[in-house]
């Protein structure tokens, strides 16, 4: 988000059995992470989602089955 007061990326990741995402920035000259949302990761679910609806918005998507992740070429989101 370099539009931001403070610019910044969003990283998510997976950690020990837990899937979230952090807030990257840097501060005078060092790198700052942040755990901002984390949850279990589920593997018996072929996609896990989290992600806000406020301030900056992102939606982090996590495949966990691996003929999606090496056959699969596009991602189509809608809203209901």
């Amino acid at each position: 988000m370099n539009n931001a007061d403070k610019p910044f990326s969003l990283i998510a990741y997976k950690d020990h059995k837990r899937i979230g995402v952090g807030v990257l920035s840097i501060v005078n000259g060092q790198e700052n992470f942040v755990r901002e949302l984390e949850i279990q990761e589920d593997t018996k679910q072929v996609v896990q989602t989290i992600g806000r609806r406020s301030g900056s918005p992102y939606l982090a998507l996590f495949i966990n089955n691996g003929t999606i992740l090496m056959h699969g070429k596009t991602i189509t989101l809608s809203e209901k």
